[in-house]
């Protein structure tokens, strides 16, 4: 904080950010290599971003506000596709297992 009260009554940007062409390029050297040969896009970035920080628990508030969201609302649709992960992966239980008794803990 104490830069910004450092900057104030200066014009021009708070911060020297890449253009989104640069950004692009940098995005493709990192998947270069990491050895992924993908389309790599900065929106692919920044949704993995902010679904990477919803399914660390991150608060709904904190992300929107990393993200630049105006509202919760529009970071929303990160939490409705972490409910679906938590589905999908509820459903690898085999309920055939647990009816028969065989999956069941008996505490030994």
């Amino acid at each position: 904080m104490c830069l910004i009260a450092e900057r104030r009554g200066e014009s021009g940007p708070m911060f020297n950010l890449p253009s989104y062409a640069m950004a692009y390029r940098i995005i493709k050297e990192w998947a270069a290599g990491s050895g992924i040969d993908k389309h790599l896009s900065f929106h692919c970035a920044r949704h993995t971003f902010i679904s990477l920080l919803i399914a660390g628990g991150v608060d709904i508030k904190t992300v929107a506000d990393l993200a630049g969201h105006s509202s919760t609302r529009h970071t929303e649709r990160y939490v409705h596709s972490q409910d679906e992960h938590l589905r999908d992966s509820v459903s690898v239980i085999d309920l055939g297992e647990i009816c028969s008794g065989d999956a069941v803990y008996h505490g030994e």
